[in-house]
């Protein structure tokens, strides 16, 4: 999955939960443009809503930190 820089800092907000309209504020966009990159970013992931994406979120980096394990003991 490849994201563009200021769909790496959308998703970093919204795989935490933030709102849309509170990630407009912070970004200094509209959350018009906010919802258009969210949809590319679901698009990227596989994912159709947040609640998949903050939970695909957490999968990876499950997934992440059991490849760096089982790297340390071999």
């Amino acid at each position: 999955m490849q994201l563009s820089p200021r769909e790496q800092v959308v998703y970093g907000f919204a795989s935490r939960g933030y709102t849309g309209r509170y990630i407009a504020e912070k970004l200094c966009v509209s959350p018009r443009t906010v919802e258009h990159q969210l949809r590319a970013i679901y698009q990227k992931c596989g994912v159709t809503n947040r609640d998949e994406l903050i939970e695909w979120h957490e999968l990876s980096g499950r997934r992440a930190a059991r490849s760096i394990n089982e790297g340390e003991t071999k």
